[in-house]
């Protein structure tokens, strides 16, 4: 089952798709018969269409996960080489400059804990499924941070 924010993401995308005039796929079709079926048999729609949390998840611990993701996908970019678009740092500064980037953009109105190197050097080792330096949206956790400044995203 899909957590709520990854849910959530595939409904926007969806609604893209649908207003794109193409064709629905035999997939979205089947997704679509099925959700309303439910619903006319009168299943709750939050369980239809996978907005209720389990117990345990909540929005704060999805948040803390979308933040790991994200600082792992900086720290990604900054070691990339630079013929790969990257910045081409050494490990030890690139956990460096995405402690620096994550203070200044993921503790916005949240607690006092600031990141630092050596915590990101250990989510780092921790999260080898996470040492990319790309994203889809349609990734478990995939950050959706248009607004946060990093090496690929200049704004």
């Amino acid at each position: 089952m899909k957590r709520v924010s990854d849910q959530k993401k595939y409904f926007l995308n969806l609604a893209k798709y649908l207003r794109s005039n193409e064709p629905i796929s035999v997939e979205i079709r089947e997704y679509l018969a099925k959700s309303f079926e439910g619903l006319g048999k009168g299943v709750d729609p939050e369980i239809v269409f996978g907005l209720k949390r389990n117990p345990g998840d909540t929005l704060e611990n999805e948040r803390a996960r979308k933040d790991i993701s994200f600082l792992l996908q900086i720290v990604a970019q900054l070691i990339e080489p630079i013929d790969k678009c990257g910045k081409g740092l050494t490990k030890k500064r690139a956990f460096e400059e995405a402690a620096k980037i994550a203070n200044e953009n993921l503790k916005k109105g949240r607690s006092e804990y600031a990141y630092d190197a050596e915590y990101i050097k250990k989510l780092w080792y921790k999260n080898k499924h996470l040492q990319s330096p790309f994203r889809t949206f349609s990734e478990p956790d995939s950050p959706d941070y248009t607004d946060i400044v990093t090496p690929n995203n200049p704004i």
